[in-house]
């Protein structure tokens, strides 16, 4: 199976509480919404990624789900850091990454900007 690496810091501030989990969301290029990444196998229940976690990697299959990425696909994607005071504003990919269309190399995404709570 292919997949995406995507890796991102930690938020440089957190407004003195303890982060929870991670929130990922991605789009294709021609689509203005963005889908929250789910656990496998639900399509409503989010992916709560552990704010010990910088980094995940999603599958990328035939077509795609709210879990998986579909192959040969430009997305763009977004974190946001969660804590007791709510969820960050996004960091997002300056630039689409097009998903492998064939099994080879994984592709890793790395989410330049820092999260910040306030």
């Amino acid at each position: 199976m292919k997949d995406i690496e995507v890796t991102w810091c930690e938020p440089r501030e957190c407004a003195g509480t303890p982060l929870t989990n991670y929130q990922l969301e991605f789009r294709p290029t021609n689509r203005r919404a963005w889908q929250t990444l789910t656990v496998p196998g639900t399509f409503d229940e989010p992916l709560c990624i552990p704010a010990s976690q910088k980094n995940l990697f999603i599958p990328v299959s035939s077509k795609e789900t709210s879990s998986t990425l579909a192959a040969n696909t430009d997305y763009f994607f977004r974190v946001a850091a969660r804590n007791e005071v709510g969820l960050s504003e996004f960091a997002e990919t300056r630039d689409s990454i097009r998903t492998p269309l064939k099994p080879g190399k994984r592709l890793i995404l790395y989410l330049a900007d820092s999260l910040r709570l306030a």
